[in-house]
């Protein structure tokens, strides 16, 4: 049976240079036997795909924006869920506010967006964390319908969907079978993915990760060597 590997890509496809390189190694052999690799990725397509030419990673289909766009390997759109534009709005009013503090980047499904523009389906917000806590607080209150996190490397993310929910949709327009997917990952933005596909933790990964998914492996070529 036909397989589906979802991978992130930092900190789990990408750990080191020779370990990128082992990998797309292994990528290309799983390909060839016939199985889909793809990558989830809080990045956007084009950060991605320079990274993939980089390392020569051959991918089938990139899940970015954490879940809001797939795209395939050409870079054409095959889905996108836009932050509604009533909530840009109220967004946009919300940021502005803080705009001498912050660092605002705007994506759309494969590059950043201007100022205003719609089409936007992450907003990627950099300052003191102090400040970035007390947008997220704001945002949790007054938008229902986003998805909001504040990272450890101080940024504050809001975006529309999960790493699990894109895969649903993925499922829902694809032949593919739930039981022949599988996933690895070691943030928190993996966590719901791999609990629910076949997932796979890095031994190095967030705790609450660790604490929530037994099977471990050290490297993507790892998990590829015990799937095929």
């Amino acid at each position: 049976m036909m397989k589906v590997l979802i991978s992130d890509f930092d900190g789990t496809l990408y750990i080191n240079e020779d370990d990128v390189k082992n990998n797309a190694k292994k990528i290309e052999d799983f390909r060839k036997g016939g199985n889909i690799f793809i990558i989830s990725t809080a990045r956007n397509y084009s950060a991605i795909k320079k990274a993939c030419l980089k390392y020569n990673i051959d991918v089938d289909y990139f899940f970015c924006d954490i879940g809001a766009t797939i795209l395939d390997n050409d870079g054409k759109v095959l889905y996108s869920e836009y932050i509604k534009e009533f909530e840009r709005k109220k967004i946009e009013e919300i940021l502005e506010k803080y705009s001498k503090e912050i660092v605002i980047d705007r994506y759309g499904t494969n590059d950043r967006q201007a100022k205003g523009e719609k089409g936007i389906v992450e907003y990627k917000i950099k300052g003191n964390i102090n400040d970035l806590s007390k947008l997220k607080q704001i945002i949790d209150k007054e938008i229902k319908d986003v998805r909001t996190q504040v990272t450890e490397d101080s940024r504050f993310i809001i975006h529309t969907s999960t790493k699990e929910k894109v895969i649903e949709t993925f499922i829902k327009n694809t032949n593919i079978e739930k039981g022949s997917i599988y996933t690895v990952g070691d943030e928190l933005d993996d966590l719901e993915m791999l609990k629910k596909y076949n997932g796979y933790r890095m031994e190095h990964c967030n705790e609450l990760v660790g604490d929530t998914i037994s099977n471990k492996v050290a490297s993507v070529s790892e998990l590829i060597d015990s799937i095929i």
